[in-house]
């Protein structure tokens, strides 16, 4: 026959505090992945020419397309092919290569610092019709347009270095109403 206990000790409960700790642990450790997925990414040049560039372009009012894309997210991006669209069959802007190096913890600080730009081979072609309108209008109409923000107390310090433009091309054609 077996014992009874009697006067014994109730096995011991969990601590709450144990199972806080392990969630907490476990939802900073899925925030660390979501954050390394997030770095790997969004630099990525299928995402800047899937998801970023028609927000741009559509913001902007254009078409923009590229080659390629390299983006370090923390120092620098380059961009080869770069042309941009807005009516007509002709291209507003078309280049080789883009490319840029900046601080983005300035950026995120507020203060937007570029150290040095390099835009290789570009070609404008800015076309006025006999209207008076051009295929520059579209990106001046959207950027005056768009809603402005409030204020801040705090002012945007830009810090922008050397800008380098190599074989530059520029052209102007104005269409008169006769052709």
């Amino acid at each position: 026959m077996p014992e009874k206990q009697t006067g014994g000790t109730p096995p011991p409960t969990p601590k709450p505090r144990g199972k806080l700790l392990r969630y907490t642990g476990i939802a900073a450790g899925g925030l660390l992945a979501l954050l390394i997925i997030v770095y790997f990414v969004a630099p990525s040049s299928g995402f800047i020419t899937g998801v970023i560039l028609p927000r741009v372009g559509k913001a902007i009012a254009a078409d923009i397309s590229v080659g390629s894309v390299s983006l370090s997210p923390f120092s620098r991006v380059e961009i080869r092919d770069l042309k941009v669209k807005t009516i007509g069959d002709e291209f507003l802007l078309e280049t080789a290569s883009l490319k840029a190096s900046y601080s983005l913890w300035d950026i995120i600080g507020g203060r937007i610092t570029v150290h040095n730009v390099e835009v290789d081979s570009p070609t404008v072609r800015l076309i006025v019709q006999p209207d008076g309108k051009s295929n520059l209008d579209p990106i001046l109409q959207a950027v005056s347009s768009s809603k402005p923000k409030p204020k801040s107390q705090t002012k945007t310090l830009l810090n922008i270095g050397p800008v380098a433009l190599k074989n530059v091309n520029f052209h102007f054609i104005q269409n008169q109403p006769k052709g």
